[in-house]
This record gives C-alpha cells, sequence and structure tokens, in this order.
C-alpha cells in the first residue's frame, strides 16, 4: 500500500491545496527514472575532461618548444675604443719628405677589433705629386690605421683643383677619399661642381691626378654658356705670279 499524501491549506490562501510526500501518478514516483545513466555523467564531465586534456597538451608544447631564434644567436660584443685622444693632428710624409697626408679632428678614437679610427669633425688634406691639394671635410671620419682608406660621411665635401688648373667640389653624405691615387669615389647621390658647370649624380669616381671623371646611375647636368670662339678671318688670296711676255724676234 502506497502512502497516501498529506493535504495541507492555508488560512491565507485556502484555495491553493499543499500536498506532502508523493502523489499518484506524478514523475517522481518510479524510483528507477532518478538513476542517472553513465552517458548522462560522462556528457556532464566531458568539456570539463577537454578543458584539462587541452591545458596539459598546450603546457607540454610549451615545454618541448625550441627557444627563439634571437635567444640562440649569440650578439657580436659591442666594440670599445681602447684608447681616446683629443685635439689630435696625424702626418703622413713620404720617402723623400715631403708632406703627403694631413688629418686634424676634434676627437680620436681606436677600435682594437676592427683596428679602426674614428674622427669627429675631421679636416683632410691630401697633396698630389704635382703640389695641388685636396682638403675633405665631414662630421666623422672612419680609416683603417694605414690611412689607406678614408670614409667621410654626414655632410661630406671635398674641394680640390683639376689638371686644367679649374676648381673641383664634390658634395654627397659619404665619400671615399684614396690619398694614395688622389682619388675621390662615392656610391650616393653626389653634387659635383667643376669650373661653372653643375653636375648631379648617383655616384662618382672623380681622379685629380688624371682629371678623368665618371658618373654613374641617373644624372642631371647644368653647363654654364660658353663664349664664342672668335673666328680668324680668311687669308687674302695672293695673286698669281705674272708671266714674263717675251718679245718677238
Amino acid at each position: 500500500m502506497s502512502p497516501r499524501p498529506i493535504e495541507l491549506n492555508l488560512p491565507d490562501l485556502p484555495e491553493v491545496p499543499i500536498a506532502l510526500g508523493p502523489t499518484d501518478g506524478g514523475p517522481g514516483v518510479d524510483r528507477r527514472r532518478r538513476r542517472l545513466r553513465p552517458w548522462d555523467l560522462l556528457s556532464a564531465w566531458l568539456p570539463l575532461l577537454l578543458m584539462g586534456a587541452l591545458a596539459l597538451g598546450t603546457w607540454w608544447l610549451v615545454r618541448h618548444a625550441p627557444p627563439p631564434l634571437e635567444s640562440r644567436v649569440e650578439r657580436a660584443p659591442r666594440e670599445e675604443p681602447d684608447y681616446v685622444m683629443q685635439r689630435i693632428t696625424l702626418q703622413r710624409y713620404t720617402a723623400d719628405g715631403r708632406l703627403r697626408l694631413q688629418i686634424e679632428g676634434r676627437e680620436l678614437r681606436h677600435l682594437p677589433l676592427s683596428d679602426r679610427i674614428e674622427i669627429d669633425d675631421p679636416t683632410v688634406r691630401a697633396y698630389a705629386p704635382d703640389g695641388r691639394e685636396m682638403v675633405g671635410t665631414a662630421r666623422q671620419l672612419v680609416s683603417d690605421a694605414r690611412g689607406a682608406d678614408v670614409l667621410l660621411r654626414g655632410g661630406a665635401r671635398v674641394v680640390g683643383t683639376t689638371a686644367q688648373g679649374l676648381p673641383a667640389e664634390i658634395e654627397g653624405e659619404a665619400l671615399r677619399v684614396h690619398p694614395r691615387e688622389d682619388r675621390v669615389s662615392s656610391d650616393l647621390a653626389v653634387r659635383m661642381r667643376i669650373g661653372s658647370d653643375t653636375v648631379e649624380a648617383a655616384g662618382v669616381d672623380y681622379n685629380q691626378r688624371s682629371g678623368q671623371v665618371e658618373f654613374s646611375g641617373p644624372m642631371r647636368a647644368e653647363l654654364a654658356p660658353r663664349a664664342p670662339v672668335a673666328k680668324k678671318p680668311p687669308k687674302p688670296k695672293s695673286p698669281p705670279p705674272r708671266r714674263a711676255k717675251r718679245s718677238p724676234r
């Protein structure tokens, strides 16, 4: 015999019956329906299990991933100067005692690893065998220890004289001076003035000793007008010589 439900009537709400205990024919009478099946347990815990597996896999990937490339590449040690000089003047002479090269600057730094010299606010004076002078200035100079390859960078400017006696001037962001060859070259944009003519090009190779100039890349030239050459008046033609007439015998 199944227990009968107990009905209560509230005095304030007499029209609303309240029953305690199971009711006949209700969904809660069959206790077998209250048991959870294995599939219900699995579906309840499946999202949590998937999240745990995902977290475990992420942790494993982080632990076994190779290190970044930047951390494996060893950075080159920063080169520090081994000595510094202020208000310097360097001079180089030829075998016969003539001044060949003179470099002045505000500060000199020697870099031992590359055996290079850096000079701030330099002034370079190179003298050709015929006595002509070539003067170069820039914000910084970089050269090897022997002074055979001198690079002027940062508002570089070189002034000299051509073999014909015309003033020559080259301006660019970086100019390379070859004192032994009396040459100035650059792979960057330059502006060169020879006399009254101006040429802008993507590069230049100027030999002061021979006066030969080679420009590279697109170029633009402004040539000053030349005075017309006065033509010499033609020489008057001399009259043909007269032949002497013979008198008849």
